[in-house]
């Protein structure tokens, strides 16, 4: 079946958009709008790149850099420096992988039309792939200098980023088919064993306030999580001891959050439990 520029228009206009509803709808704006950009990147920017500018392998790393960036901004909300290094790794290790994939399909490029390093300048392709090897291994290294993974990762992650780079090294001195296959080959092995060892590695973010069991209330909020609460006040004065209080810890086995501007009713038994409690 034969398929008109309009069906592929009108089929593309309709996925991206309900793709972005959904991303919109079951994560938060900031991914859906990172999507959009990375939408818009890949059909206006870097496919019509391809004819005309080495520079679109930059781009199209860019676009390939972006969704580990929307998958932390999904979790989180935002975009803090763990985010941005998983955008870096993803974009320099797509050099040595695509280089060395596009080394081997010049002929085919060159009769497409499509202006790659490997077919316009193959010298640069093959330094390129070298030079983002070797980054590879800073990068590493950085995560747990910004506290997203502990330094076994860096430990870990260096024999592959050695091995990669020594495989690139290879590309660049014999610039041959059987050098650049085998440099691909690695770099299918080498992100998913990268990003495994970076999530065994990893470090657990603190939570924002207010998050989580054992949950700290002032004096307008009462929290109750399923093995205590922990009530902080600024002022707890009753008929029974008229005592200054500053926490009291109750257990429970109920889950309840309350808001409130107002002071909080306090009955006789948790009088006498103020008490004792400022006492000692």
């Amino acid at each position: 079946m034969n398929f008109s520029p309009l069906h592929a228009v009108t089929f593309a206009g309709v996925s991206g958009g309900l793709g972005l509803v959904i991303l919109t709808l079951g994560t938060n704006p900031l991914t859906a709008a990172l999507g959009a950009f990375n939408l818009g990147l890949y059909t206006m920017v870097y496919t019509p790149m391809k004819r005309t500018s080495t520079a679109n392998t930059w781009v199209g790393s860019v676009v390939g850099a972006i969704p580990p960036m929307m998958g932390w901004a999904a979790c989180t909300g935002g975009l803090e420096p763990g985010a941005w290094l998983l955008g870096a790794i993803l974009f320099a290790w797509q050099f040595p992988h695509f280089n060395a994939l596009s080394w081997n399909l010049r002929p085919d490029y060159s009769r497409g039309g499509y202006r790659m390093m490997s077919v316009i300048n193959p010298g640069l392709c093959k330094r390129v792939a070298l030079r983002y090897s070797l980054a590879m291994i800073g990068l590493c290294t950085m995560a747990p200098m910004i506290g997203v993974t502990s330094w076994t990762f860096a430990v870990d992650s260096l024999p592959f980023n050695l091995y990669m780079s020594y495989l690139a090294l290879r590309f660049y001195q014999k610039g041959d088919s059987k050098s650049s296959r085998a440099l691909f080959r690695f770099t299918l092995l080498h992100i998913p064993a990268i990003l495994v060892l970076m999530l065994l590695s990893k470090i657990t973010m603190d939570k924002p306030s207010g998050e989580g069991a054992g949950e700290s209330i002032g004096a307008g909020a009462v929290g109750e999580t399923t093995n205590s609460v922990t009530v902080t006040t600024d002022n707890i004065t009753t008929p029974k001891t008229a005592t200054v209080v500053t926490t009291v810890t109750v257990n429970t086995n109920k889950t309840r959050t309350v808001e409130t501007d107002k002071k909080i009713p306090v009955t006789e038994t948790a009088a006498k439990t103020v008490a004792g409690t400022a006492c000692v």
